[in-house]
């Protein structure tokens, strides 16, 4: 019975939050230093982004948001950063081989030619400029 009773309160806590956890969201640091796709991106179709990465041991879960905004393609390449791997410390190196985060946008069809590319990373943002045309690729290696 005293098992029991002893195991109640820690079911308790875990039911409370105890044991959970902490984790916050922090801009990636991009491996590539640049902002451009080998091939023209289409117009008015879904595009998708694969954003390689650099991590270190206290960062998971890589994922990106991307926008067509003022004109522009933004892409935003994130990190959680979570409690739970701080005794790691800030060491190089990652748990997750090639870390890559992938987003999509839809290109509105009426936007054709250059257009500009700005990848937020933790670094300042990188920026450059991709084509945009009828037909064009759905991917973008970044």
């Amino acid at each position: 019975m005293k098992r029991i009773l002893a195991a109640v309160p820690c079911a308790l806590l875990l039911l409370a939050g105890c044991g959970t956890d902490s984790c916050q969201t922090n801009a990636a640091t991009l491996r590539n230093q640049a902002a451009s796709c080998s091939s023209p991106l289409a117009a008015g179709q879904q595009v998708t982004f694969n954003v390689a990465l650099n991590c270190n041991c206290t960062e998971s879960s890589p994922s990106c948001q991307a926008e067509f905004v003022n004109g522009g393609i933004e892409v935003a390449p994130v990190f959680q950063l979570c409690q739970a791997d701080a005794a790691c410390g800030g060491t190089p190196g990652c748990a997750i081989t090639q870390p890559t985060a992938t987003c999509s946008v839809t290109l509105p069809a009426s936007v054709s030619g250059p257009v500009q590319l700005t990848v937020v990373g933790a670094a300042n943002p990188v920026q450059g400029t991709v084509t945009v045309a009828s037909g064009g690729a759905t991917s973008c290696n970044l």
